[in-house]
């Protein structure tokens, strides 16, 4: 974005700092600086507008003028006539007597060239004439790429004049990056500029009354008519046009023509050039179209219509582009013809040109996503694209178009304005009633304070506030802030901040060090548990399967469950994926078979999720509105490789081997045949496993989960490998760890290891037995001495089916002495003893 430090001064009304100190503070408060300052009174100090005395053709030459011209004696210490005048020999084919023209004198450089590799002119002979310096051409000038002739000067100046000063050209040229005013429409023109400066240099700053107050000017006398359908309000919420006729197209004025080339824009004629500085002042772009060209397309109707692109329908565009308009472009058509990309570029068919007589001069908002993408998508890139890109505001748009009314009117002599100021206006009725896009907002002195570090008054935030043209209400230091009509940015609370912060300066906020505590983060103690049995069962070889949370109604049936119990989808994802679910077992066991086939041999899976059903806990039918959810962990183990022991025990190896890492105390192994009654939020999880073959956890007097086979049924509908087991706790049994594990130092002597087998009756459970050997070797085995007692092996004799042998592995040693058999068979006859007191177990 190009910055012109004259126009600037042209709506300041203060001193601005020296350029050094205005480009720190636009560079810290408003945006990067992407170049150095351009000074063109040093591209321009040399240049002399002169009148051609006489020109006379050079002999020899075809094109070649000996000319004579006139300085006002400006420059001194070079060669003249006896009338005065100095000889410059040159080639432009507009050269004639009478003319006022700009002239580079020996020793100037070209300004065209000031920034590249400088051309220093001189005098020197040319064809038998002597030339002192040259007549520059408005190329050379670095106006604009016109090298056909010298620049002709129509303008009140007289000879000797300084051509940098007739023109305003003693200017600095400032380079903001265009990436910081991404969400600053406004900042696209000079206009926001200038009140952004103004509000960081802590100045009060005046919109002009023509930008203020939107007025339309609709007397009903005028000759012409026009109309304006709108087919896509929501992506051109409002379009605006009027007519101008008597309209004389001929070159801009220089010094328009001076600040559009200093500002990036080619000149083109007094209409499109007026535009463009317009656009240039206040952001809102321009389109100027030919009024009789329209007549001609649009025959009767009198109609501009925006809408959508027809399939296949081309536009030739006034770049010199024929295209196929893509589908997000918005176009303006008239009849059947396109007369326009809607923010992007107008088309040829409508373009004005030296027979133009009349147009409809047009401002309107579009939607800056659809310019982006046509624009990206077409290749075209210009000033008004990158303008309606940052979302203009549709709150300015008649007022730009009046004053670009008036302005064309006070400088076309004869124009005259036909038709009353068309505005196709979709804005929210109360948008226009506050003439502001956003509501209001209130922010509360503290609140920005506190996230500023200052200790701003209330009169110092409405200041800065109030020298950007917001208004404030103030009610006991809650500031109600109403954003002004271009402004799109501020929304909430925390806009209202940075705005202060960032005109206040953060350079001038005091820093100071972090008072509050600094703590580490609390660990959540669920996310902790969760990390630590993924770490514990991935240890031992099983691996975390993540599945869906919702599954089929046959998943659930072939697993045994009641699907009335869970709730169902309405917009679910899939059919087979219509259900939460009930447990996480028949999520896993559906993994089974397709791990199998794979080729696994032996694996084990496991998941931690959760599961829902349907609240049990109310007497009333099923609820819509209550749901029950629970967290658990699932385990699956499965081997088709030959087993000497029931799969019971080896899923059971993995959940001990969690109770024990965890220290989890006193937990009980209750065969599932003997429970009565299941707790409600088991009653699901158990419906899969088989209820001879498992056995439920039970701690501190509460059902945790089950441990087991499955039933035969589910084995056969699920196609699982006959030796697959596993478990489903609820993770919260894994919180009743005990967080301090007691030390047991190991013995310097070697242990005796003895194994000891029970025959007792089939109806005495392994638990039991296991219950009450720890119990008398509690009793009996010496404080000096530490054991370890393993299940071996369960078996029935051949020749007794109605006996159970179990049989235990004992590992003894005393932290005194190594411990001879005899005492170990001693200790193991008395275990033996309170076996048979309790279940008459014999010895074998």
């Amino acid at each position: 974005m190009k910055v012109s430090l004259n126009y600037l001064k042209k709506y300041i009304d203060f001193d601005l700092p020296q350029i050094s100190q205005l480009i720190n503070i636009i560079g810290s408060q408003l945006g990067a600086i992407e170049e150095q300052p351009v000074n063109l009174a040093e591209v321009y100090k040399d240049v002399i507008i002169v009148k051609i005395i006489k020109s006379q053709k050079i002999e020899n030459s075809d094109h070649l003028n000996s000319c004579l011209i006139d300085d006002g004696r400006k420059i001194v210490d070079i060669e003249r006539d006896d009338n005065g005048y100095i000889s410059v020999v040159c080639g432009a084919p507009n050269v004639k007597e009478g003319i006022l023209a700009a002239w580079l004198p020996p020793g100037s450089v070209v300004p065209a060239t000031f920034y590249k590799e400088k051309l220093v002119l001189e005098t020197r002979p040319i064809r038998g004439s002597v030339s002192h310096g040259m007549l520059a051409s408005p190329k050379e000038l670095a106006l604009y790429d016109d090298h056909g002739g010298i620049l002709v000067i129509n303008d009140d100046v007289k000879p000797g004049d300084n051509f940098c000063q007739a023109y305003d050209l003693d200017d600095v040229i400032i380079d903001i990056e265009n990436k910081m005013f991404t969400h600053r429409p406004d900042c696209f023109g000079l206009l926001g500029i200038a009140r952004e400066v103004s509000g960081i240099l802590d100045h009060p700053f005046k919109s002009p009354s023509w930008y203020i107050k939107e007025e339309l000017t609709n007397q009903n006398n005028f000759d012409e008519d026009i109309k304006i359908n709108n087919e896509i309000p929501s992506l051109v919420p409002r379009f605006s046009v009027v007519v101008i006729d008597h309209i004389k197209i001929e070159p801009s004025p220089i010094k328009i023509q001076t600040y559009l080339s200093r500002l990036g824009i080619r000149p083109i004629n007094n209409i499109v050039d007026l535009t463009n500085l317009i656009m240039i002042e206040t952001g809102q772009p321009l389109h100027a179209y030919d009024y009789h060209k329209l007549q001609k397309i649009m025959a009767d109707d009198q109609t501009i219509t925006i809408r959508p692109p027809k399939p296949n329908e081309r536009a030739q565009l006034i770049n010199g582009k024929e295209l196929t308009p893509n589908q997000e472009a918005i176009t303006i058509a008239a009849g059947n013809q396109i007369i326009g990309l809607g923010g992007v570029m107008g088309g040829t068919n409508s373009e004005i040109d030296n027979q133009t007589t009349a147009i409809v001069l047009e401002s309107a908002s579009f939607d800056m996503f659809k310019i982006r993408r046509t624009s990206m998508e077409l290749g075209i890139f210009s000033d008004a694209v990158t303008r309606f890109t940052k979302g203009q505001s549709p709150l300015q748009t008649v007022r730009v178009l009046s004053y670009a009314l008036s302005k064309i009117l006070d400088s076309v002599p004869g124009s005259k304005q036909a038709t009353k100021i068309i505005d196709d206006n979709h804005l929210a009725e109360v948008i226009r009633k506050r003439d502001s896009l956003n509501p209001e907002i209130t922010v509360n002195l503290d609140f920005i304070n506190q996230r500023l570090g200052t200790q701003l008054t209330t009169q110092e935030v409405i200041k800065i506030l109030t020298n950007v043209e917001c208004q404030i209400e103030n009610k006991d230091n809650n500031l109600t802030v109403k954003a002004p009509f271009w402004r799109t940015d501020l929304e909430i609370r925390e806009d209202i901040v940075e705005e202060v912060g960032r005109l206040y300066g953060y350079e001038n906020i005091t820093s100071h060090s972090l008072t509050r505590e600094v703590k580490p983060t609390i660990k959540n103690a669920n996310l902790e548990l969760k990390s630590n049995i993924r770490q514990l069962l991935s240890s031992v070889g099983a691996n975390e399967l993540l599945t869906h949370s919702f599954v089929s109604r046959k998943l659930i049936e072939n697993t045994n469950q009641s699907a009335d119990q869970a709730y169902q989808i309405a917009n679910s994802l899939s059919p087979e994926l219509n259900y939460y679910r009930l447990s996480l077992t028949p999520s896993l066991l559906s993994k089974v078979q397709i791990n199998a086939k794979a080729g696994f041999k032996e694996f084990a899976i496991f998941e931690i999720g959760t599961y829902h059903l349907i609240d049990r806990f109310n007497d009333s039918a099923v609820s819509d509105t209550n749901i029950t959810e629970f967290q658990s962990v699932a385990l699956v183990y499965t081997t088709a490789k030959p087993v000497k022991s029931a799969t019971y025990f080896k899923a059971k190896q993995f959940l001990s081997y969690l109770i024990d890492k965890l220290n989890i105390l006193d937990v009980k192994f209750v065969p599932l045949k003997d429970v009565s009654e299941i707790d409600d939020h088991l009653s699901q999880v158990v419906k899969p496993f088989d209820i001879n073959r498992s056995a439920l956890i039970i701690a501190n007097d509460k059902q945790w989960g089950i441990v087991g086979e499955y039933q035969k049924n589910v084995s056969t509908k699920l196609k699982l490998i006959s030796s697959t087991a596993g478990f489903e706790v609820d993770t919260r049994l894994f919180q009743l760890g005990q967080s301090d594990k007691v030390y047991k130092r190991l013995s310097r002597y070697p242990a005796v290891k003895q194994d000891i087998t029970l025959q007792v009756n089939n109806s005495v459970n392994y638990a039991d037995i296991n219950q009450l050997l720890i119990s008398a070797l509690n009793e009996i085995v010496p404080d000096h001495s530490s054991y370890s007692l393993a299940p071996l092996s369960i078996y029935s004799p051949d020749n007794n089916p109605e006996k159970l042998n179990y049989t235990f592995h004992l590992e003894i040693s005393s932290y005194l002495r190594t411990l001879k058999e005899q005492e170990v068979n001693e200790l193991l006859d008395k275990v033996s003893e309170h076996a048979n007191n309790k279940f008459q177990a014999i010895r074998v």
